[in-house]
């Protein structure tokens, strides 16, 4: 995902750049490309931050695969990553489906677990806004869990 998101943050700094100066002359270019650049420093920022807890919430899980606390933050990562404005969609499905299944876990743990229920309400809201395409491969992927045909 870094790799990724650094090779996409490069190429579009280039094309805004290019972009700007050609509607706009050299100096609004130069103004619109430095607020770009600011934009998408502050954005590989934000990935790197949701990598670095996504990796250390699975590093704690490792250590205790029956921390409450571990899945519960592992799957906010996760939602957060699946938030993502420009992550491509089939990544997208992935984190939301990596969420539930932590929040699964947690809720198995403790059923009780107030922050698993409030974030499963969260995914809840997220799986909502996806694509028909979306919703149709979390089925898919349902019913392959599942072993069977779900609705």
């Amino acid at each position: 995902l870094g790799c990724r998101m650094a090779l996409w943050a490069a190429a579009a700094e280039r094309a805004v750049g290019e972009e700007v100066a050609a509607a706009f002359g050299k100096d609004a270019a130069g103004d619109a490309y430095e607020e770009h650049v600011s934009q998408s420093a502050a954005r590989a920022q934000r990935v790197h931050h949701l990598t670095e807890a996504l990796h250390l919430s699975l590093s704690a899980l490792a250590l205790d695969a029956g921390s409450v606390g571990a899945h519960v933050c592992a799957a906010q990562a996760q939602l957060q990553v699946a938030g993502l404005e420009d992550q491509d969609p089939v990544e997208k499905m992935e984190a939301a489906l990596d969420c539930e299944r932590h929040l699964a876990a947690a809720l198995r743990l403790q059923p009780s677990d107030a922050r698993a229920r409030l974030l499963l309400g969260a995914w809840a809201f997220h799986m909502a806004a996806l694509s028909w395409a979306g919703t149709e491969l979390h089925k898919a992927a349902a019913r392959g869990r599942a072993g069977g045909d779900a609705p």
